[in-house]
């Protein structure tokens, strides 16, 4: 959980430069914050792919940011305040208890909810690359290729 969100605000930084607009371009500490402006002003696409991942409370997204300060799961992780976890029968024919986290009312295997929030980031990654990689296509498109450095690369007159 702390690596997931530790990645996210590194990525944070990142993203914050390279989004295209309308999205406002700035450094970024926070993956929470990047992500609130995304949801206020960022490209559609990800607006659309955001927007509901933060209005569920079960969600990748609340698990490891919340929608309030220090209510997120990693917050209170980080902080040991508490974990919501127990221990559950998931197999009425069995006696056998797993480990289980409590979310919104929901009995989530452990194991699911490390794949649940493992793959979120990685697809939150993938959404916010392809925005970015869609912006420099774009922008590529109108005013010529550039070069790694970001420099335009002039045709040659001679060829």
């Amino acid at each position: 959980m702390l690596f997931a969100r530790s990645a996210l605000d590194i990525g944070a930084t990142i993203f914050g430069e390279l989004l295209p607009a309308p999205f406002l371009a700035r450094h970024y500490d926070s993956f929470n914050n990047l992500l609130k402006q995304i949801v206020k002003s960022g490209p559609l696409a990800l607006q659309a792919y955001f927007r509901p991942l933060r209005d569920s409370e079960t969600s990748w997204v609340s698990v490891l940011c919340g929608s309030e300060r220090g209510r997120s799961l990693r917050d209170k992780i980080a902080h040991q305040t508490e974990f919501p976890a127990a221990y559950a029968e998931l197999n009425p024919r069995s006696e056998k208890e797993y480990a289980v986290v409590l979310l919104g009312g929901s009995r989530i295997p452990l194991p699911t909810f490390v794949d649940q929030v493992r793959n979120g980031v990685i697809t939150g990654f993938e959404e916010l690359e392809g925005a970015c990689v869609e912006a420099m296509s774009a922008r590529e498109a109108m005013d010529g290729p550039t070069q790694s450095d970001g420099v335009r690369v002039e045709p040659n007159a001679g060829t």
